[in-house]
């Protein structure tokens, strides 16, 4: 019996899989897996050949996916969202997007995002048990929200059902079963998406309205691929900055020590939130098809192939990272793959950075002392390394 299924989607829920990763980047850094549909994939756990799946797009695709579940089932996306298209249709795509979600519109934002913070911790900050998991849940909306272009009364629907979408197998988001999950969390965040047109189409400084203003291979943007990107950026920056922000919580919670450094000491918050972000790790893996036959960590793969980079694993590869399991703020260099890597890197990740600082100044200057309250329950996802319920008790 191998010692981790790559389809298992009670990964998280057994503490991770941390423990085969290190194995198996010793003993078998590449394999062949396949897939509950019967597809063949080639799993990759070495950050050297993540890297690589990552930094070549020309020989790894993903104009079929991105998601493990999309391994033998092509994203129907596929070469219409600006994560399911390789350049030079991702480069025509990401200019706009840069441009409404990237640094310098964070930068204009950015008294907002703080301020809009500060409201969403108010109630946590008067002290009692809270369950973070829902308490927090606008928070990555409270960037996404405004630079996207959808109304305030969407967001709090359009991270659960962003949720849904990538972890249809828990019992918080169960719907039916997997696939009538997914299709029902989908059908409402298009809904979502398509009210807030009406308001950002004419409005060049949101992702909607700059998409609306963008052509590719000189043709204009559909209606439908305008959507379809807003629903890509949904459930990535939903995804991951939420389940950021609750490892991150729950690994103070547990060392108090460290949490009285970061309080005494701010400069470490960058840092701080980007080895979260290594340490979380919330888009366990990727997912490429290769173009071309090509030799990667001693296998030869031939053109069709679907391969799958294992960045959870590849951000503790004792190769590049001294103590990989030791979290340290301090780390430097820290180049992890948490947010992707070349042409894919992902354009949200000035937005992800700013929130995640914004949650931990303003946790340090509330002089807040929090504990565990309970066990966290972990995400049933194979995709999401994510947290069901956080309870925290908060005292003033």
């Amino acid at each position: 019996m191998s010692i981790f299924d790559s389809f298992d989607a009670t990964n998280s829920t057994r503490g991770g899989a941390h423990a085969a990763w290190r194995a198996l980047r010793r003993t078998e850094p590449v394999r062949k897996d396949v897939a509950p549909n019967g597809t063949e994939c080639w799993s990759f756990f070495r950050y050297a050949e993540c890297h690589t799946i990552l930094r070549d797009t020309a020989v790894f695709s993903s104009t079929s996916g991105a998601l493990l579940h999309c391994v033998g089932a092509p994203d129907p996306a596929g070469g219409q969202a600006l994560a399911l298209t390789d350049p030079p249709q991702h480069t025509a795509l990401r200019r706009p997007s840069a441009r409404a979600v990237g640094p310098g519109a964070v930068r204009a934002h950015e008294a907002e995002i703080r301020a809009r913070v500060r409201r969403l911790l108010r109630p946590i900050l008067a002290g009692g048990v809270h369950d973070l998991a829902t308490a927090l849940r606008q928070l990555p909306m409270i960037a996404a929200g405004p630079l996207l272009g959808i109304p305030e009364e969407h967001w709090d629907s359009t991270v659960v059902t962003a949720l849904a979408t990538l972890a249809p197998s828990d019992p918080s988001y169960q719907d039916g079963d997997e696939d009538e999950t997914v299709l029902r969390a989908s059908s409402r965040l298009f809904g979502s998406i398509r009210a807030s047109l009406a308001t950002s189409l004419s409005r060049p400084e949101t992702l909607i309205g700059a998409l609306s203003a963008t052509s590719v291979d000189g043709t204009a943007l559909a209606r439908r691929r305008i959507m379809l990107n807003v629903h890509s950026a949904l459930v990535g920056g939903n995804t991951a900055t939420l389940n950021v922000a609750l490892h991150l919580l729950l690994h103070l919670a547990r060392t108090p020590d460290l949490w009285r450094a970061v309080v005494d000491d701010r400069s470490v918050i960058p840092g701080l939130v980007d080895e979260a972000a290594r340490w979380t790790t919330p888009a366990q893996q990727l997912v490429r098809r290769t173009t071309a036959d090509v030799e990667l960590g001693g296998v030869r793969l031939r053109a069709g192939d679907w391969v799958v980079a294992w960045i959870a694993s590849a951000n503790r590869d004792e190769s590049v990272f001294s103590s990989p399991y030791r979290f340290d703020p301090r780390r430097a260099p820290n180049p992890h793959l948490a947010f992707g890597f070349g042409p894919h890197f992902c354009v949200g990740a000035a937005a992800s950075r700013t929130l995640l600082a914004a949650l931990v100044d303003e946790l340090a200057d509330s002089g807040v002392r929090f504990a565990l309250a309970g066990p966290p329950r972990h995400l049933v996802s194979a995709v999401v390394n994510g947290i069901a319920s956080l309870p925290i008790r908060f005292t003033p």
